[in-house]
């Protein structure tokens, strides 16, 4: 049996997990970036999902998969971080005299983005799981890659592009936070904006983003009814 984690996890939970995590003596230098195309977000049923991928691989007869799997509620942990995966051939990892040189670590964003972009929780995860690797194991932008870079296929999706990649990875601190340009905000700012991140309202919007009317009314009514007033 193909030997996985299988185990999902909250953004702070895996920012704790990455930051402790024992990588080795050759720690990872880079990330390749796919997308599960199949299953869809639709399609995404956390574990059970997990259990097909893992299936899947071993009848394919491979001895690893992707390290990580992204999800609209959790970051799924895959094949172990500190060992080499399979998931974008010649990217998987480079060799000297047949010793390990390096690796990346292979991040699936589950659903298709041919189409659209990453949108949603999907996009807050996705963006906090670069970020937080990218600054805790020093991977440089030139280091952060597509599986199409090793491949004909479209993955991690024709919609995904490496600068709106980066633009967005920008917003956020080392932590995979999303940080205002404004400076620090007020204590009641930061207390209404931690209510907001809380209680399942679009987590993919940053502070200082400019919003339509209609979403301030979105918004309102969902507060309306979390507090059930009226």
């Amino acid at each position: 049996m193909l030997a996985i984690i299988g185990k999902g996890l909250t953004l702070d939970e895996f920012r704790r997990y990455a930051k402790g995590y024992d990588y080795g003596k050759i720690k990872p230098s880079g990330l390749v970036i796919h997308h599960t195309w199949k299953p869809t977000k639709a399609e995404w049923r956390g574990d059970i999902s997990i259990e097909g991928l893992r299936k899947y691989y071993e009848d394919k007869g491979w001895s690893a998969g992707p390290h990580i799997f992204v999800s609209e509620n959790l970051v799924w942990l895959f094949t172990p971080m500190k060992n080499v995966g399979i998931h974008a051939g010649a990217g998987n990892a480079t060799y000297s005299w047949g010793r390990l040189k390096s690796y990346t670590i292979g991040i699936e964003v589950v659903g298709d983005y041919d189409a659209e972009k990453w949108s949603g929780r999907t996009k807050d995860n996705a963006l906090g799981v670069v970020k937080i690797l990218m600054s805790h194991l020093a991977i440089p932008t030139e280091e952060v890659y597509f599986h199409r870079d090793f491949s004909l296929k479209s993955c991690p999706g024709n919609s995904i592009e490496k600068s709106w990649l980066f633009a967005e990875l920008a917003k956020l601190d080392s932590e995979g936070n999303f940080v205002s340009p404004h400076g620090e905000p007020s204590d009641w700012a930061r207390e209404a904006w931690t209510f907001f991140r809380n209680n399942n309202f679009d987590r993919s919007v940053s502070p200082s983003q400019t919003v339509s009317a209609e979403a301030v009314a979105v918004y309102m009514k969902k507060l309306h009814d979390m507090l059930k007033v009226g």
